[in-house]
């Protein structure tokens, strides 16, 4: 009875071993995600190349993976890689290789539309073994770069004006002036506000609506020359509490 049972428990041992050394030679399996790019620091306005670069030591099948970014500092220009889409700040590598590859490179341009540290972020990044479709998590990975002013654009970030109705400003206004101060009466729910830049190309942007809250208000207006100098006007609105209130 018991030479009976020899066979097959040495086929159960091979079997077991043959798991066993496919499992090992799959977790010996690696990828490698590479993400980088031609220069650490860039110029408003200019435009860069982001090199992502996947290898590994078997044949991929499928490489797939996601990368987030900064879409107020950076803007997708374009890829000769039919893999790559670009918007809202993601990219997304989504490829396919017929006969299997070990490498894969995709270079992404991207422009560079406001002065900050911005990074890359890779998230979701996987490949498939061509060979026995195994599937492959690719480690998270990052790159940065800093986006700097540019000297040969207008520089100039003050404005020439800033009109506030109803109501006065604190003192009269003056461009290397920053914080002003008023106050209005408790009917008053909403400013009507013109902030005009002395460099027509600059950008004006304020922090909030411009409702105001009974009490201290402060509102932030934010002038961006095309250089990327940029400099913010403090207005500080004080509405009164109640009507009864007088203010001055």
């Amino acid at each position: 009875m018991k030479k009976k049972l020899i066979i097959p428990f040495i086929f159960a041992l091979i079997l077991i071993g043959s798991i066993l050394l496919r499992n090992q030679k799959n977790s010996a399996k690696e990828v490698h995600f590479s993400i980088e790019v031609e220069d650490k620091t860039v110029k408003k306005g200019d435009e860069l190349n982001l090199k992502v670069t996947v290898s590994s030591d078997y044949e991929m099948g499928v490489v797939d993976a996601y990368i987030t970014y900064d879409d107020e500092l950076l803007e997708f220009v374009s890829s000769e890689n039919e893999g790559v889409l670009g918007a809202s700040g993601t990219l997304h590598i989504t490829d396919q290789f017929a006969e299997g590859d070990t490498e894969a490179v995709y270079v992404i341009r991207m422009k560079a539309l406001e002065v900050g540290y911005a990074d890359f972020k890779v998230h979701d990044a996987y490949s498939i073994d061509a060979e026995n479709s195994s599937y492959m998590k690719i480690k998270q990975t990052s790159a940065s770069i800093d986006i700097t002013k540019n000297e040969t654009e207008v520089s100039n970030a003050t404005l020439s004006d800033l009109l506030v109705m109803p109501g006065t400003l604190d003192k009269e206004f003056r461009a290397d002036v920053f914080e002003y101060s008023m106050k209005v009466a408790y009917d008053v729910e909403e400013l009507i506000l013109s902030a005009i830049p002395e460099s027509e190309e600059s950008v004006i942007t304020i922090d909030k609506e411009l409702t105001l809250a009974k009490g201290d208000n402060v509102f932030t207006i934010t002038v961006t020359a095309p250089s990327g100098d940029r400099n913010n006007y403090k207005l500080n609105v004080y509405r009164a509490l109640t009507k009864d209130e007088i203010v001055e």
